[in-house]
């Protein structure tokens, strides 16, 4: 794992069982400044955002600054109200989503109004 510790862009297929392997690598590799998620077609191509913002804000990488979903993807506006609060990292950080969904755009753009993300649909 030496040679991972500079990592700085990963690219995850999502699945529910994956929380262990995403919190060492937002703990333990400081540089990673992107980090982009995509569901696999086994699943049922929503990948829960809500438990990689947990991830994201029991670790808070201090570099991360965008995270691409390339599928579709749920939020809660609890976690990222949660997440906003505790955010150690740069600011705005950068959401990118490639599948639009009508809930998850209005709960991205209400956080981009308050100054702690810059919300692109890709």
């Amino acid at each position: 794992m030496e040679i991972f510790v500079n990592l700085r862009l990963i690219s995850v297929v999502y699945v529910n069982e994956i929380d262990q392997q995403l919190s060492h690598i937002f703990s333990n590799f400081n540089d990673l400044k992107i980090v982009r998620f995509s569901a696999t077609y086994l699943d049922t191509h929503i990948i829960d955002g809500d438990r990689i913002l947990t991830l994201i804000n029991q670790s808070l990488p201090k570099k991360l600054n965008i995270i691409i979903f390339e599928d579709q993807v749920t939020f809660s506006d609890n976690l990222l109200e949660n997440l906003m609060v505790n955010w150690k990292g740069p600011r705005p950080i950068n959401i990118g989503l490639h599948a639009y969904a009508d809930d998850t755009h209005n709960l991205l753009k209400k956080y981009e109004g308050l100054g702690f993300l810059e919300y692109q649909y890709i």
